[in-house]
């Protein structure tokens, strides 16, 4: 049942479409590195805004299969609602190559959009009212972490971009998020449920803390603070293995390892002002590197540089190669460094990419749908504000690569155990390297024995 929160008015008329974008007019000179891939998502923007439901109930649902698996595309699931976004962006940016800032077009569908967010959160006095602040993905009483934590970290964001830009909005619409956003806060941080399921599937969980610093950017809120500090200090000692993984499915994965990171980035500049809390964070990324630098081998002669990972211990994928990425923590957080872009690799990467999209520049044919991946809303988090302002120098990221278990110097055997119980055993001799796991199989895809020579 939907919420009953006040209903928007001055909304009876037919919406009028919003319009594509000319593309004759812009050029890919007028967008910054960081927007790089923004060229795309306004290629396509005005189908997906369009495609936003006017009337009945499901008005404000995003009624386009581009964004998760096409299945799961249900008026319940709350994920669907996270291209919510993609409008605010849109519709808050100032930039020269935006026709979109402020279009009443976009507006009313935005304003359809996170009114709905906020009603289809399960509320106070309902049928299900023991799972009061969270949100549905898989079925319409799937209550649960996932939804609740990717939703307040793009609903944040979203709500974020409307009240810096100005914009004209509904502001019944905007307490109603905001009200939404707080409840959904509180949930992830003190229910014992959601944090017993964080020790799970722990990637679900660190969006969060994206939401939870725009939140209190915006409305300080003393008990709020407590509560998310203190499930930050949880997330330390109960969701991170003392081997140094993070729990998911009861065990590691290292092609999660890429949401973690995105997570973190996401949060990381205004992670920077809270002194408290950066050293928790930052302390875990150290030692889920350390247990990742176990894990991995680097792979001679290869370009880009690769690793080969111990893929017999992912519990959820088939992850099995890993190459450089920008590491959100690696200032400080030394042995993310060695799975890190130097800066010049990075200043590359992004030469490289800007030729790719200038190729393909206004001339990307007819949006895929039926596609969980055609219109991923998560692009806005670096098209905002350049998320990755630290990579290390060549010097540095060598200096990292010295303590790779797989090239230190000398002979060493080191253990990592988790209590689950799990043990990986590992071997550097002149001649060779080993990982050696014994313990309990948690899930069926897994092979333990000998796994990396």
């Amino acid at each position: 049942m939907l919420a009953s929160f006040p209903c928007l008015t001055g909304r009876a008329q037919s919406w009028t479409p919003v319009p594509s974008a000319d593309f004759a007019s812009l050029s890919l000179t007028q967008f910054a590195d960081h927007e790089i891939e923004v060229p795309y998502y306004l290629f396509h923007f005005a189908q997906v805004a369009n495609a936003v439901v006017e009337t009945g109930t499901d008005r404000g649902f995003l009624n386009i299969k581009v964004n998760r698996e096409p299945v799961d595309n249900q008026p319940y699931n709350a994920r669907i609602m996270e291209n919510q976004l993609s409008l605010a962006y849109f519709y808050s940016v100032n930039r020269p190559w935006n026709p979109y800032r402020g279009h009443p077009a976009v507006r009313v569908r935005l304003e359809a959009m996170l009114d709905r967010w906020a009603r289809i959160q399960n509320q106070p006095g309902s049928a299900d009212g023991d799972f009061d602040g969270l949100y549905a993905e898989y079925s319409a009483t799937n209550w649960s972490q996932a939804p609740t934590s990717f939703g307040v970290m793009h609903a944040a964001e979203a709500v974020d971009l409307i009240r810096d830009a100005g914009v004209p909005f509904d502001a019944t619409v905007l307490e109603n998020a905001r009200v939404s956003l707080r409840r959904a806060l509180m949930a992830l941080f003190t229910r014992a449920d959601m944090r017993s399921h964080a020790r799970q599937w722990s990637n679900q969980f660190n969006g969060s803390y994206h939401a939870a610093l725009i939140y209190l950017e915006n409305w300080p809120d003393a008990e709020l603070d407590a509560a998310f500090a203190k499930a930050v200090a949880d997330s330390a000692a109960q969701d991170q293995s003392p081997a140094g993984f993070y729990y998911e499915q009861e065990g590691p994965d290292f092609g999660y390892s890429g949401v973690h990171d995105n997570n973190l980035r996401v949060t990381l500049p205004r992670l920077r002002a809270r002194a408290d809390l950066l050293p928790i964070v930052s302390s875990e990324d150290t030692h889920w590197n350390e247990w990742l630098a176990a894990n991995f081998v680097l792979q001679p002669g290869l370009s880009p540089r690769t690793f080969l990972t111990n893929a017999g211990l992912n519990t959820r994928t088939s992850h099995s190669f890993q190459t450089p990425r920008s590491r959100p923590l690696s200032e400080w957080a030394l042995p993310s460094r060695i799975f890190s872009y130097t800066d010049a690799e990075y200043a590359a990467s992004v030469t490289t990419r800007r030729a790719e999209v200038q190729n393909s520049f206004g001339r990307w044919g007819a949006l895929s749908v039926n596609n969980a991946y055609s219109y991923i809303p998560a692009f806005v988090f670096d098209a905002v504000r350049p998320l990755n302002v630290w990579h290390p120098t060549s010097a540095q990221r060598a200096a990292s690569d010295a303590t790779l278990p797989c090239l230190a110097a000398g002979s060493a055997n080191r253990q990592y155990h988790d209590p689950r119980p799990v043990t990986l055993t590992t071997a550097k001799r002149a001649g060779y390297y080993a990982t050696v796991t014994t313990g309990n199989i948690r899930i069926s895809r897994q092979n333990y024995g000998l796994g990396l020579l």
